[in-house]
């Protein structure tokens, strides 16, 4: 994704960097182009300050770097060419993919050959996730936050849980499918209970869960059981009758530890 930035006055003006890059080196590179010298310590940047490379004239094109990028059940480690994911729910490391730009510039993936740059990937990328696992389960209690604040942390399958969310719509796999944002069964299915983890930031939280209305008109009946961490309170029953009228259901304030275990049964 090509960037343009117009500093007045910066003596680094005309540099041009080609080395990978991320939208989460801006912010620190204005700030050290802004203030040079500034001093990070006792902040948390993901990303890197390259005003001291723009600087010097360095365009990158020596520079070897890798990109680390992590969702609620991907995790992504990304050379300029090449690039390996994992799936956190399935506790799986894809095959190395070497992206490839179509006739529309659209970087297909293709997997690549290379065991050594994979075994390499592989191992820091498993260093990565337990430093921001560590990470997450130091964050301080609720009370040091804003109300509105979530802490986003990598969510996992518990060892306990008796099944696995599936990717595949097959109606008669009797496992949970996924389709963006959305957790369901078919109609008549009856899955074994799912039950997800994540690092979580101690305190009293208002918890509701979004039904999305729009599944009833494909027979969706939208009833199941929740029941939040192990701190003794009973299972709650889930009722799209109970929704708002934009589908949330309210279930009301729950104490919840470091870490929050939600688990979901469509019986």
């Amino acid at each position: 994704m090509p960037l343009l930035i117009r500093f007045p006055g910066d003596p680094a003006r005309g540099q041009r960097y080609d080395a990978l890059t991320r939208h989460i080196d801006l912010a620190p590179t204005l700030i050290g182009l802004a203030m040079p010298g500034f001093a990070f310590d006792g902040f948390r940047i993901d990303g890197e300050d390259l005003s001291g490379q723009l600087r010097a004239g360095d365009d990158g094109g020596k520079t070897s770097r890798t990109s680390i990028a992590f969702s609620p059940r991907y995790w992504g480690i990304d050379l300029p060419d090449l690039e390996l994911h994992y799936d956190q729910w399935e506790d799986a490391f894809s095959p190395l993919y070497r992206p490839t730009p179509d006739a529309h510039n659209y970087p297909l993936l293709s997997e690549t050959d290379d065991a050594a740059t994979r075994d390499r990937l592989v191992a820091e990328l498993r260093q990565q996730i337990g430093l921001r696992n560590r990470e997450g389960a130091a964050l301080p209690p609720k009370a040091d936050f804003p109300d509105d604040v979530q802490i986003p942390m990598p969510t996992t399958v518990a060892p306990e849980s008796a099944s696995k969310p599936t990717f595949a719509d097959v109606a008669e796999d009797q496992r949970w499918t996924h389709s963006g944002a959305l957790l369901s069964c078919a109609p008549g299915e009856h899955p074994d209970p799912l039950t997800v983890s994540t690092r979580w930031v101690p305190g009293v939280y208002r918890v509701a869960i979004d039904l999305h209305v729009g599944l009833l008109r494909q027979g969706y009946r939208d009833e199941f059981t929740v029941a939040l961490g192990h701190d003794g309170d009973p299972p709650q029953r889930v009722r799209l009758v109970d929704a708002d009228a934009t589908g949330w259901v309210d279930l009301g304030e729950h104490t919840i530890g470091r870490e929050l275990v939600v688990t979901i049964s469509g019986r």
